[in-house]
């Protein structure tokens, strides 16, 4: 299923090579009201993942598309950088 959801970057974005194979790696924070927050684990591949790394840090706010589980985990299919507030 594939969804948009907007948050912040809990912590800094972790970078993996795997059989050259570059992922990184991101908890992104999606606050729902002011009692809610969902936290998902991200996952993002090859040049979108650079883009992230080059371009987020702790607390960045982005909006990213992706295929979701009951786990709240996400494969990362697009991503748009939002300004800092």
């Amino acid at each position: 299923m594939e969804n948009k959801i907007t948050g912040r970057l809990v912590e800094e974005p972790i970078l993996k090579v795997v059989e050259n194979t570059k992922t990184i790696n991101f908890k992104l924070a999606v606050y729902q009201d002011d009692d809610v927050t969902d936290v998902y684990q991200c996952t993002a591949f090859t040049r979108m993942g650079e883009m992230i790394m080059q371009q987020c840090k702790k607390g960045s706010k982005i909006s990213i598309s992706g295929a979701t589980n009951e786990e709240n985990e996400m494969i990362v299919s697009f991503v748009e950088f939002e300004s800092m507030e």
